[in-house]
């Protein structure tokens, strides 16, 4: 697995752009004039470290969270020295999360579907529980046609379950996307996806 996600991050690098809905969540804040005081957040699945240091760049104060050591080695080299004190990262894995600081946003991007369908539940409501009235969540869950979607340990949602998930949010953006596509690697993958920023009412 550290070898695959190894490969994974070679691909990406800091010219690549932060996530749409990270992108999105971050104007509606800036639109707000979010006090810098507020502005706390968690990247859950930081992966390459480029939403992490969007965050970052916007003065976010950020808990980088992703079960590859790599991966959060891989934020800490790329942060600025001036930025290094807004950053804390967490080396653990979405089943076994059980509490999460309070913070304006949550930001997904393509992790929370690969958290085991046992421990969604959970790792949901402890998400719904940090985020305080009107702080954001930005990221993605798998539809039920993604063409993973016979792995018995990520987990997928049908568009109904979806708006269930997000009671409680005022939904800003959701866009359900069905394509043909390739992963990194350049394999063939059909992806079915929910691109979701919402807030917390």
């Amino acid at each position: 697995m550290a070898k695959n996600w190894n490969g994974h991050y070679k691909h990406l690098n800091e010219k690549t752009p932060p996530a749409a809905m990270l992108s999105l969540a971050l104007a509606a804040f800036e639109h707000e004039n979010a006090n810098n005081a507020e502005k706390l957040s968690l990247d859950l699945g930081c992966g390459n470290g480029i939403d992490t240091l969007a965050m970052l760049q916007d003065h976010w104060h950020v808990t980088a969270i992703d079960r590859e050591r790599q991966a959060l080695v891989t934020v800490e080299r790329l942060v600025e020295p001036e930025l290094r004190s807004y950053l804390k990262t967490r080396c653990i894995d979405f089943a076994e999360i059980d509490t999460l600081p309070a913070c304006k946003l949550v930001n997904a991007t393509f992790s929370l579907p690969f958290c085991p369908p046992a421990r969604f539940d959970h790792l949901w409501n402890v998400i719904c529980k940090a985020i305080l009235p009107g702080g954001r969540f930005s990221g993605q869950f798998f539809g039920v046609r993604d063409s993973w979607s016979s792995n018995p340990e990520m987990t997928f949602h049908t568009r109904e379950e979806v708006h269930q998930l997000l009671e409680g949010f005022e939904i800003e953006h959701l866009e359900e996307v069905e394509k043909q596509g390739k992963l990194i690697s350049g394999q063939p993958k059909y992806w079915h996806v929910f691109h979701v920023v919402a807030r917390k009412i």
